[in-house]
């Protein structure tokens, strides 16, 4: 119940609360670190600390006290891992080519390459003071599209990602939130196999929204109100006349799949977020690239009253 006065021209609010304009925030991804031939040995330096250093094998990931410093979130999802040394956490160590994290599943091992999968920098999110509750809504990130080697054809577009959405009052939120948003996999000139990256907003319940994974797995989505599996990419077709046409990349909620093609070409970009990229095209001896995806992200919607 509130109390307003009439002043001739306008209701005056005379008790109550004046409604606060809610806050959006947009979070993007990070570039991950090193490439698929990065790679790394995994000891246990005391209890449950575990140490990941580069071995100077592949691609230099430049790890060192400046680039991760202790508290840095790092999502670790390494092909070629042991699926116990994979995960979201938090750097506990670092050093020249080392960061250690806390983690009672490693295991140790060694010479193990990223391969199709990615190590990427996280944030965190704080609870500013006076909030009443948030709405999450995310996408991972979107698949390539499939590239063509002197093939005279067309390549298949690549998957989305899943999305979701979620109500959380602040009453239920940590006073800190770890969180990592997908990075998208990268057109090659042959089918695409690289694991675009996923987005997870870590709250007590994490939502997890997994990225595309080259034309036919499409991402999925747990832990929001609303889940929603990623659209598989278009595959490879003729028009008309006969001719091959690239296929159109899966789309989502946020994002648009990069569109087909008819005449020779790399694959269009995915747009927006969490969409795939669309197929090349080839009609002669020319290499052409499948279209990037595009990368995920994590929109919070922050209300006060």
């Amino acid at each position: 119940v509130i109390v307003v006065v009439y002043d001739g021209t306008n209701m005056q609010l005379q008790s109550g609360t004046t409604p606060t304009t809610p806050v959006v925030n947009v979070y993007t991804a990070n570039t991950p670190i090193g490439s698929s031939t990065t790679q790394f040995d995994i000891t246990n330096t005391v209890a449950t600390t575990y140490r990941y250093t580069y071995d100077g094998t592949g691609t230099d990931p430049l790890i060192s006290a400046v680039t991760f410093p202790i508290g840095t979130v790092v999502d670790i999802q390494g092909q070629n891992f042991t699926a116990g040394n994979n995960g979201l956490f938090t750097v506990t160590g670092s050093g020249n080519n080392y960061i250690e994290v806390t983690n009672a599943s490693g295991v140790v091992e060694s010479n193990k390459t990223i391969g199709t999968g990615y190590i990427v920098k996280g944030a965190v999110y704080t609870k500013p003071a006076g909030l009443k509750y948030i709405t999450v809504e995310q996408v991972g990130a979107g698949a390539a599209g499939e590239g063509e080697i002197s093939s005279d054809s067309g390549g298949s577009g690549g998957a989305a990602a899943g999305y979701a959405k979620k109500l959380i009052a602040a009453s239920a939120l940590s006073s800190t939130v770890d969180y990592s948003i997908g990075y998208h996999a990268t057109g090659t000139n042959t089918t695409s196999t690289q694991v675009a990256g996923r987005t997870i907003f870590n709250h007590s319940s994490p939502i997890t929204t997994t990225g595309g994974t080259g034309a036919t797995t499409p991402g999925t989505a747990t832990g929001g109100d609303i889940n929603i599996t990623g659209q598989k990419g278009g595959g490879h077709a003729s028009n008309s006349s006969g001719a091959d046409i690239g296929g159109v990349g899966g789309s989502t909620l946020l994002g648009i799949g990069g569109a087909a093609l008819d005449t020779t070409a790399d694959g269009n970009v995915g747009t927006g977020y969490g969409s795939g990229g669309g197929g090349g095209l080839t009609t002669s001896t020319t290499d052409v690239l499948g279209g990037n995806g595009a990368d995920g992200v994590i929109i919070l919607t922050e209300y006060f009253n």
